[in-house]
């Protein structure tokens, strides 16, 4: 990646990247049948990647990525995306009407946009597994009711990322991807 990627353009095209190189993620997924999983792949100054596996009927809740843009690549399984409408904010629909529902099947890579509030689960039988890359890295996510009304705001405190950028680079360099680090 360039060294400010920050658009969702860019971090979609390097969640296709890192998706379709399963020998670098594939042995680091691990599936538990009763908890969702995240570790953080890779990072640099002004992006991250994480590898997300989603046990079935597992979500986060409705949130935002404070000032991060992103990209989700499903690689197994499905996800389905809840996203905010528009005129959400304004009340114009009751409850949960005021989410689209957008399915994330395996090979499909979906971009988040700054600001965009969503939530995203496992409603299949089976588990599913993802990458989601972020940009600049996450600093905050804001947690909403069902109303989409912010009822907290976490701080994010990443754990160190399992792969270098040495081996990041080398990923690229095998899928002769033009983006850069």
């Amino acid at each position: 990646m360039a060294s400010t990627p920050g658009t969702t353009t860019a971090l979609t095209a390097w969640a296709g990247v890192l998706a379709s190189c399963p020998a670098v993620w594939a042995p680091l997924a691990v599936h538990d049948p009763d908890h969702r999983v995240h570790v953080r792949l890779a990072a640099a100054d002004d992006w991250e990647a994480y590898l997300l596996t989603w046990p079935s009927g597992h979500g986060v809740e409705v949130h935002d990525h404070g000032r991060s843009a992103g990209a989700v690549a499903v690689v197994a399984g499905s996800l389905v995306e809840l996203v905010a409408r528009p005129t959400a904010r304004s009340g114009a629909r009751p409850g949960t009407d005021r989410l689209v529902r957008h399915r994330i099947g395996a090979g499909t890579v979906r971009p988040v946009p700054p600001g965009r509030i969503h939530d995203v689960i496992n409603v299949g039988r089976f588990p599913a597994t993802s990458i989601h890359i972020y940009g600049p890295a996450l600093e905050t996510m804001t947690f909403y009711d069902d109303d989409l009304r912010p009822v907290r705001t976490e701080r994010v405190f990443p754990e160190p990322p399992l792969l270098g950028l040495d081996e990041v680079r080398a990923i690229l360099r095998r899928t002769g991807s033009r983006a850069r680090t």
